[in-house]
């Protein structure tokens, strides 16, 4: 496993470069709002959209339907709302949002940060647990994946995705 301390670089570090990324982004995000109309008109309509979320069926219905996944392999940055709703982004964006939007809705959830074996194998997710059901779940890009605890979510995970030789999650107290 990966020590705790490795991820507290990547979240940390990250942050640094994130405000870096995330400026210039922003920057560019509001030039392209100012100056063409159809942009202007697509985060007003993806901003309404994801205002009238009201329950986790409509969170999971508006990933699975509006969200675009965005590539950021070199400038790889947390992007603001602003910017979600003009270019979306990556799994540490969607992560975020959703995680914004499921504490929201009264949901425990955190992010957690995912290590495979490969140097680039990192994978941003959220990872909720819902009281009715008395299930955690992790949502990767709206597809769920669920277990009667947070290991058994990480190993059906593993099964799908990639081997995992490390995780953290960000804010483990919301779960105890």
């Amino acid at each position: 496993m990966v020590e705790k301390k490795t991820y507290l670089v990547i979240y940390y570090v990250r942050f640094v470069w994130s405000f870096f990324w995330g400026a210039i982004y922003n920057f560019i995000c509001l030039l392209k709002f100012c100056l063409f109309k159809d942009v202007r008109i697509a985060y007003k309509v993806r901003k309404s959209l994801w205002e009238k979320i009201k329950s986790f069926d409509d969170l999971l219905a508006f990933i699975k339907n509006y969200y675009q996944y965005n590539s950021e392999i070199v400038f790889d940055h947390d992007t603001t709302e602003f910017e979600f709703f003009i270019r979306w982004g990556d799994c540490d964006d969607v992560a975020l949002m959703v995680l914004k939007k499921l504490k929201q809705l009264g949901y425990k959830a955190s992010r957690i940060i995912l290590k495979g074996n490969n140097l680039f194998d990192w994978h941003f997710d959220t990872l909720f647990y819902d009281e009715i059901s008395g299930k955690y779940y992790l949502f990767n890009y709206g597809a769920l994946i669920s277990g009667d605890s947070i290991y058994s979510v990480l190993n059906k995970f593993c099964e799908v995705f990639f081997d995992l030789t490390g995780y953290y999650i960000v804010n483990k107290e919301v779960f105890e």
